[in-house]
């Protein structure tokens, strides 16, 4: 297995930010980049201004080992990606003759002109075909570049997954009726002696009041140390569920 992957996310919208639009697709990069066994360690969501994103993406790309950002490859004078990709890596746009066809052979007339600014990446993009959807994956340096809709995004995600690849999580939980600052003592001396587990606290309103308890290790015999050491804290009355760990 390779070693975990740090990744940001940046998702660009002004639909987003205005809050027509809401975002899902964070929330399934994180998960499916987490299932992979690395980790997004950042997300950011920045509107449709090449002069705004640019500097955050070239930070990214910079500090990151790859970056998938999420909308703005369309047609219509709003998406503004590209623009952006090629500003912060110093790079002309640049028609690829295999976007071009794609383009070619759904568009025609007024429509085509526009289309083709779908076809016009930063020069050097490098396209990954698969999936259900004819448009491919497209990658400039370590910088995923998907389209905002969420079912071609997750249709796109597997061609980048085996770059992410690595040692598996191992997640367990238990759910118990304490209030979350009687827990924190615990929680403190379980991280001091586990430091390879990460332990989480999330209160829980209804359907009853309650916390939940997450250990996350990539150390399946730590992992079950602490959930055990979490058990033993409780009286039995106090247990709602407990979720032994799995691979995430």
């Amino acid at each position: 297995m390779e070693e975990m992957k740090r990744v940001a996310v940046l998702i660009i919208g002004d639909e987003i930010l205005d809050g027509s639009v809401q975002d899902t697709n964070s929330c399934f990069l994180t998960r499916s980049v987490a299932a992979l066994g690395s980790q997004v360690t950042r997300i950011l969501t920045l509107p449709d201004d090449p002069a705004i994103i640019a500097p955050e993406l070239a930070s990214l790309a910079s500090s990151h080992d790859y970056v998938i950002t999420s909308g703005g490859i369309g047609s219509t004078p709003d998406d503004r990606t590209w623009e952006a990709v090629a500003m912060a890596f110093d790079v002309p746009l640049a028609p690829h003759p295999d976007l071009v066809r794609i383009v070619e052979r759904r568009y025609q007339g007024d429509e085509l002109t526009w289309a083709l600014r779908m076809a016009t990446p930063p020069a050097g993009a490098e396209l990954i075909p698969g999936g259900r959807f004819a448009w491919p994956l497209i990658r400039f340096r370590n910088v995923f570049v998907l389209p905002g809709v969420p079912e071609i995004l997750e249709d796109k995600f597997p061609l980048l997954a085996p770059l992410l690849e690595s040692v598996a999580f191992h997640v367990g939980q238990i759910k118990v009726r304490v209030r979350e600052p009687a827990l924190a003592g615990c929680m403190d001396a379980l991280a001091r002696t586990w430091p390879t587990v990460r332990i989480g606290s999330y209160p829980v309103l209804t359907p009853e009041p309650h916390v939940r308890l997450v250990v996350r290790s990539r150390d399946p015999a730590a992992a079950s140390a602490v959930l055990e050491a979490l058990i033993a804290r409780f009286d039995s009355a106090d247990v709602i569920e407990v979720q032994p760990p799995v691979f995430t």
